[in-house]
């Protein structure tokens, strides 16, 4: 089926959106051109988990010759997705304050944190456990072939990349 064409919000609206280009907006170019995406199919199995979930990830954009890193977080229960730019992969001051943080802000006091196979992120995983004790953190990491069982954190990363790529071409 077609999609229509969407009306066009007040201006004050669309000034303010301009600012973030956050939520993703279809009358907006900028989120269409950084972020649209063919309709998708998706078959979802609803899930109770007794202790919420939390995946995390790195990704990585080229930004004008440089490699900029993104820690990304996703919390599964909720659908919020955090991420921030680090300098460093690992279990390094800045990302677990990061992680921790958004953890508190999320109200998540028991939770599983979900990896890949990757040293650093299940370094960072181990590290955001010691930090948040006493509070129940558990880590599982997912098997390296297993693209199944990673797809609610690539897209997460597609995105925080998507939202990135808008803004970058917003600004240019």
């Amino acid at each position: 089926r077609a999609r229509g064409i969407p009306d066009m919000p007040p201006l004050a609206e669309r000034q303010m959106h301009r600012l973030l280009h956050f939520p993703y907006r279809i009358w907006c170019k900028w989120c269409v051109m950084g972020r649209g995406r063919e309709g998708m199919h998706i078959r979802r199995k609803d899930r109770q988990r007794q202790i919420p979930c939390v995946w995390m990830d790195y990704c990585f954009a080229s930004l004008e010759g440089a490699t900029l890193s993104v820690l990304v977080m996703l919390g599964e229960t909720t659908g919020a997705v955090e991420s921030a730019a680090i300098t460093e992969k690992g279990p390094a001051e800045f990302p677990v304050n990061c992680v921790v943080k958004t953890l508190e802000a999320w109200g998540l006091l028991r939770i599983e944190i979900v990896t890949d196979q990757e040293p650093a992120i299940m370094a960072l995983a181990r590290a955001v456990a010691l930090a948040r004790h006493p509070k129940e953190t558990m880590c599982n990491s997912r098997p390296k072939l297993d693209s199944a069982s990673k797809g609610p954190i690539e897209n997460a990363n597609g995105q925080v990349m998507g939202l990135l790529r808008t803004l970058l071409l917003a600004v240019n």
